[in-house]
Formats: C-alpha cells, structure tokens, sequence
C-alpha cells in the first residue's frame, strides 16, 4: 500500500470531522437553533460519520505503514496517525462520552454493520492521554513552512497533552 495517499486522507476525512464539528457547535450554542438537534437530527449523524471515517482511514493507515517505517520509534507519519486519532476520540468523548472506541480498521460490510460497544468516557480519555504520550516526541516539529502548520504536530500534540491534564485533574504534571 502506498502510504501517502491513504495517510493524505486521514486528513480529508479529519477535516470533513472538523468541519461538522463547527457546524453542530454553532446549532448548539444558538438559542433559536438548539432545540432542532435531535439525536436523529443530521447535524448529529453527520459529525459522528464523518469523525468514524477519520478513525477507520487512520486505523487502515496504521495496520498497512510498512513496518521499517514504524522501527526505532516510530516514523512521523505513524506518529501524526495516531495523534489525529487521539485528537477525534478526545473530541468524540467531549460530545457524546460513552463512545465506542475502534482501533482496528472496518474493512467488510458484515464487520461495519456490527455493533460495537461503547467504552466509558473515562477509559476513552486514558486510551488518548496514553497514545498522545506515547507518540508526542515523534511528532514533527512546526517550522517556517505554512504546510507544517497544516499537520498533527508536536504543538498540536502538546495542547490535546495539557487538555487532557486539565480534563483528568492531573494539576501535577
């Protein structure tokens, strides 16, 4: 498999999630909008699709990246891989809380039809606070080049870090 353009849609997809994100937080956060979002509204459906789709295209990524890419510590792209997912379950449990938590990628339509359960708000914050640590320092840094801005990077990774702190009480980190 040819990583970079699958890892080119882990972006596309994320930014579909966020994109849906901003739209459902203006409905929510507009008196005379509010009362339309039902848990059938698309607003709701749309966001949840669109951040599922980021997971399972990071998920695809992260099960095909050759393996020489991910020895001694892991390359920057796996890296961004799995702080965009950190990113999508963080924000996931922010809105909904009880979330099933995918870390495999859905292939078949017999695998995407299944239910899968949800894991509590907590264990979804500990999984990301775990894979946020774990791949931080692989990150790559922010330099003088605007595309380096448009990437999971070691600031963007630092911020979910200290969200995450803040959100599990950890004041003493």
């Amino acid at each position: 498999v040819d990583t970079i353009p699958v890892f080119t849609g882990c972006y596309a997809a994320c930014a579909s999630f966020v994109n849906q994100k901003i739209k459902l937080e203006g409905i929510r956060t507009d008196l005379n909008t509010v009362h339309n979002i039902t848990p059938n509204s698309d607003e709701i459906y749309s966001t949840f699709q669109a951040a599922y789709r980021t997971i399972n295209n990071v998920n695809y990524f992260i099960a095909h990246i050759n393996t020489n890419e991910t020895a001694n510590g892991g390359s920057h792209y796996y890296a961004e891989a799995r702080g965009l997912r950190a990113f999508i379950y963080y924000n996931l449990a922010m809105l909904w809380g009880d979330v099933p938590l995918v870390t495999e990628p859905i292939i078949s339509i017999e695998d995407a039809q299944k239910p899968h359960p949800q894991s509590k708000q907590s264990e979804v914050y500990n999984y990301v606070y775990h894979e946020i640590c774990e791949v931080l320092n692989n990150l790559p840094e922010v330099d003088g080049d605007a595309n380096s801005k448009l990437h999971f990077n070691k600031d963007a990774g630092r911020m979910l870090k200290a969200e995450l702190e803040m959100t599990l009480g950890n004041s003493t980190t």
